[in-house]
């Protein structure tokens, strides 16, 4: 089996999947990722899992990478720190449903899974069940109600055309019958 002139020109040595930035006093971790249209190295992070991206070029070298994180350092770190901090559903978080705080409460003895109860101090997210489960439960529970109220202005649902598509196949109906 021979290796196609293409993959031999353009062969690279094996280049480290993330470097680190040292600003501040603080290390950051920046994954570094080629891509064949980029044309320029760019920075970005993602909200949701605090992860820094610099994007280069398909020619670009490693050292250039570094060399362009270092020099954004001050970048990396007022955009790190402009995000939230991350809260995990845990018992006695407070947490913002539909306009109100809710505190998770953690009933280990109860049955069940989440539901809301109003209380003295406000709102309670009572979640059932075991400790390892709660953060799931609650994730699920608001995966649900955000479904829901996007469901009911909206008077219908989307349909599953995968399902459609099965029952005309199954069927023998045609799809346009």
């Amino acid at each position: 089996m021979s290796i196609p002139l293409r993959a031999l020109l353009f062969r690279r040595t094996s280049e480290p999947s993330s470097i680190t930035v040292d600003y501040g006093g603080e290390i950051y971790l920046v994954r570094v990722r080629r891509h064949r249209q980029a044309r320029r190295y760019t920075l970005r992070i993602h909200a949701a899992d605090r992860e820094v991206v610099l994007t280069m070029p398909p020619r670009g070298s490693v050292r250039q990478a570094r060399e362009f994180a270092q020099k954004h350092g001050a970048w990396i770190e007022a955009r790190l720190k402009r995000l939230p901090d991350a809260a995990p559903f845990a018992h006695g978080t407070v947490l913002p449903l539909r306009g109100r705080a809710h505190c998770i409460d953690h009933r280990r003895s109860a049955r069940g899974t989440v539901w809301v109860e109003t209380h003295v101090d406000g709102f309670l997210l009572c979640v059932a069940g075991e400790k390892p489960h709660l953060p799931r439960r609650v994730r699920d529970y608001l995966k649900r109600e955000a479904k829901r109220d996007l469901v009911e202005p909206v008077g219908f649902v989307l349909v599953d055309w995968s399902a459609v598509l099965f029952l005309a196949i199954d069927s023998g109906a045609t799809l346009r019958s």
